[in-house]
């Protein structure tokens, strides 16, 4: 199991790991009360959210489109110092997309193992093209718990962290092969994307008023 970073890293620390391993996991990204607070507005939201229309989304998930219209809670997390320093070092110009709050319910199947920046008709292998990053804001015992069967490396190194409301934060490169969530119990998470600015928006939620 790879060890995580702190939150009090260099951007350029973590953003070298994060190229050389496809993935870093950073910790102290969120205080306690400010978790708490995330948590307790996300649960606001989940009270009118519907669950998945398809298995890609997941029949027993809710995944909150929109988020920024719909809760200011995360907003200085989109704007993070350490993330941006991260961003800038990875991507050098980015724009944030696909914001969503995902609450994963009991039975859940995981989605196919996909690689997120598949959608882009680039030749391999390419730079980074996208960065998500997740925070879980429940218990996890491991990432894995996410995302059973994850391939390679990297994913496989990822998917062994553990997780929880302190906040680990994992930054992984969008070429990294991985399957969607899969089976929890009301575990929620908040995920974001930022793909190069030269390249269209997988999803353009930011901009979206409702769903």
């Amino acid at each position: 199991m790879m060890a995580t970073m702190s939150a009090t890293s260099a951007g350029q620390d973590v953003a070298r790991r994060l190229m050389d391993d496809g993935y870093v996991v950073v910790t102290g990204m969120l205080t306690p009360p400010g978790a708490q607070t995330a948590h307790a507005d996300l649960d606001r939201v989940l009270r009118t959210t519907r669950t998945g229309r398809n298995s890609f989304e997941g029949f027993d998930t809710q995944r909150i489109y929109a988020l920024f219209a719909k809760t200011r809670a995360f907003d200085a997390l989109a704007t993070d110092p350490l993330l941006l320093g991260v961003l800038d070092q990875v991507l050098g110009h980015y724009q944030l997309s696909a914001p969503v709050g995902i609450c994963i319910g009991p039975g859940e199947k995981a989605q196919i193992l996909h690689r997120d920046d598949a959608i882009y008709p680039v030749p391999e292998p390419h730079p980074p093209l996208v960065v998500n990053t997740m925070w879980p804001l429940d218990e996890f015992t491991a990432f894995g718990s996410l995302w059973p069967g994850c391939s390679g490396k990297a994913a496989s190194e990822l998917c062994s962290q553990p997780a929880g409301p302190s906040s680990p934060l994992p930054f992984w490169w969008r070429s990294l092969s991985r399957p969607g969530f899969a089976s929890g119990y009301g575990r929620r998470s908040v995920v974001r994307s930022w793909p190069a600015a030269t390249f269209r928006m997988p999803a353009s939620w930011p901009c979206t008023p409702s769903w």
